[in-house]
């Protein structure tokens, strides 16, 4: 896997796309535009915690939400700049 925390991908139009990390100041970058990718809620009817992308659907449920987020940022870290 690679290192999420410091894949910065810039555009040719300038703009930068990354995973947040509040490791690096990306303020310093310029002006921010943050939106959340996907979502990770609780379906009471499985007593699981999913994830789910826009436009794909559910893409992983686990009982664990940690695992759940840990998967989350693996399968957006493996699809920036691709």
């Amino acid at each position: 896997m690679r290192d999420t925390l410091s894949t910065l991908v810039v555009g040719a139009d300038g703009i930068v796309t990354c995973l947040w990390t509040e490791v690096i100041d990306l303020s310093a970058l310029g002006s921010l535009s943050i939106r959340r990718a996907s979502a990770v809620e609780f379906d009471e009817q499985r007593q699981l915690w999913v994830v789910e992308v826009p436009g794909t659907g559910e893409i992983f449920a686990d009982v664990s939400r940690e695992r759940c987020l840990e998967f989350e940022r693996e399968w957006f870290a493996e699809r920036i700049g691709s």
